[in-house]
């Protein structure tokens, strides 16, 4: 019975939608109901969804593709999410609170947790992490940032020889544009390192 309704429910906004705009695309109307329905469902039920992808990155990216918001809907929640997968060390709850925080629209009211957790190592979201608090532009990551630039074999343990996570670092010095960041960034021009000077084009 909940299914059918379900379905009643879906047919009834199409066709709602489509009177509205009766020359709108059947992908422009599909894509419109999914955010429909999307924003009417629980984080709780959508984390519920994620876990039962089995970890299979790509099936992840692509739900998590169909549920991007860019109006902070879930960020008290999320903000809930977060302080409970640090508090329990739960990787895949912080995995998720991520990639929803970046579909949501950050701000700095996260900040607090990420740098809480920007050098734990029980998980391994740096690169996310520095990436995210880029945005911030906050002085007091400069020392977290520079040991994370420093200290590939325990927080880059996923670069490559192009080493994006440190690039990020210098992007997020450079971002916060101080006194402090600016030393930091002249400490790491003088290690010599091709992707400092790449991410800095000198």
């Amino acid at each position: 019975m909940e299914l059918c309704a379900s379905i009643q429910v879906q047919c009834w906004l199409t066709v709602l939608f489509s009177e509205a705009r009766p020359n709108a695309k059947p992908e422009t109307v599909i894509g419109h109901l999914r955010k429909t329905v999307f924003k009417r469902k629980k984080l709780t039920d959508i984390y519920s969804a994620y876990l039962k992808t089995n970890e299979n990155p790509f099936e992840r990216q692509d739900m998590l593709t169909k549920f991007w918001t860019s109006n902070k809907t879930y960020k008290t929640e999320n903000l809930q999410f977060l302080e409970s997968a640090v508090a329990d060390k739960d990787i895949q709850k912080l995995k998720f609170s991520i990639a929803m925080a970046f579909r949501d629209v950050l701000d700095k009211d996260y900040s607090d947790i990420f740098y809480k957790i920007i050098l734990e190592t029980w998980h391994e979201e740096h690169e996310d992490i520095v990436e995210i608090v880029c945005d911030f532009k906050e002085e007091r990551y400069c020392d977290a940032l520079l040991k994370i630039a420093l200290e590939d074999k325990i927080y880059r343990k996923f670069d490559d020889e192009n080493e994006s996570t440190l690039r990020k670092c210098v992007n997020a010095l450079v971002a916060i544009n101080t006194k402090k960041s600016k030393d930091i960034l002249e400490k790491l021009i003088l290690t010599k390192n091709l992707n400092v000077r790449f991410a800095l084009d000198i």
